[in-house]
This record gives structure tokens, sequence and C-alpha cells, in this order.
């Protein structure tokens, strides 16, 4: 039980840290997309 519940909150924080990634990544791309034109 213990186990499953530490592989829970590993997961979120994973999902957390690979969604902060991707919005820093599209934030980025947007920003570069803009400066082109």
């Amino acid at each position: 039980m213990l186990v499953n519940i530490i592989m829970i909150v590993v997961g979120i924080v994973f999902s957390c840290i690979f969604v902060g990634l991707l919005i820093l990544v599209i934030r980025a791309l947007l920003k570069y997309i803009r400066t082109e034109k």
C-alpha cells in the first residue's frame, strides 16, 4: 500500500515537471516565432 502511494506521488510530481517544461518550451517557441516576423 505504501509503495502504491509513493508511486502515485512520484507520478504526480513528474507530471507537474513535464507540464511545466512543456509550457516553457511552447512559450519560448511562440516568442521565437513572433521575433521571426
